[in-house]
């Protein structure tokens, strides 16, 4: 009679908890829309990405200008570089070049050795002086360029077009305002393909924003002879893209 009623107990657990789970299991949906798979159960909700390019002309340009000068001794190398590299200073300041462009000014003197007979000797001093000039004024950078290789810089490098912070700033507000309406298109086509009602936005999130400058090489922009045509130098467009995520509830 014991035996009984135990077994009779474990028969009604067993029922109450088989039927838990059919109610849980009643209460969840899942849905296939391709790759994506929305599930309602207790949290429901629906994760997008939106995302957008703006292409945008350069208003900034950064390049580097260098005077190297060599010499039998230190200050030789040093004296000539510096008549050197103020004679390109006020060349391009007299093209209408501001002080405040130049932003960096670099400077090395070092020796020059030859190796002969397990010994090296110093044969000389190598003087580098370069400067990193940055200009809102694109359209002058060939011009620029022209002006320091004749007036003694003996190498140009590092040239780019990007954006300057305002204008990065701006184009970096319209991208995400664009992203944004792209996740919110995504997320009412998803919705409404799976049959399901979108709700309030529950977390959003930006992901990536940003650009990469446009690089032009030191062939592109060293000029040619002074009887042949200026150098011009072709900035392009750049591409600033924005990405965020957005959550919504779902019903």
């Amino acid at each position: 009679m014991k035996e009984n009623l135990n077994l009779n107990v474990i028969l009604v657990v067993a029922i109450v908890v088989i039927a838990l789970v059919a109610v849980y299991s009643a209460s969840i949906k899942t849905t296939n829309i391709g790759d994506v798979i929305i599930t309602q159960a207790t949290q429901e909700s629906l994760t997008v990405t939106g995302s957008y390019t703006l292409y945008a002309n350069p208003d900034e340009a950064n390049f580097n200008i260098e005077v190297e000068t060599q010499a039998r001794t230190a200050i030789d190398a040093q004296d000539e570089n510096a008549v050197k590299m103020d004679s390109v200073k006020k060349a391009l300041l007299n093209e209408g070049l501001k002080t405040s462009e130049i932003v960096r000014s670099s400077y090395s003197v070092r020796p020059m050795y030859n190796y002969s007979g397990g010994i090296n000797e110093i044969v000389g001093y190598t003087a580098t002086h370069s400067l990193t000039i940055k200009t809102t004024n694109i359209d002058s950078v060939g011009k620029y360029i022209d002006v320091a290789v004749r007036a003694g810089a003996n190498d140009v490098g590092g040239i780019s077009f990007g954006l300057s912070d305002e204008k990065e700033a701006e184009l970096r507000a319209s991208a995400l305002k664009f992203a944004a309406e792209s996740a919110s298109t995504k997320a009412k086509s998803m919705a409404d393909g799976a049959g399901v009602k979108l709700g309030e936005i529950v977390q959003i999130s930006e992901g990536y924003v940003g650009y990469s400058p446009i690089y032009r090489s030191v062939a592109e922009a060293m000029p040619v002879p002074a009887a042949a045509p200026k150098t011009s130098i072709e900035p392009g467009t750049v591409e600033l893209s924005a990405s965020i995520s957005v959550t919504y509830k779902i019903g």
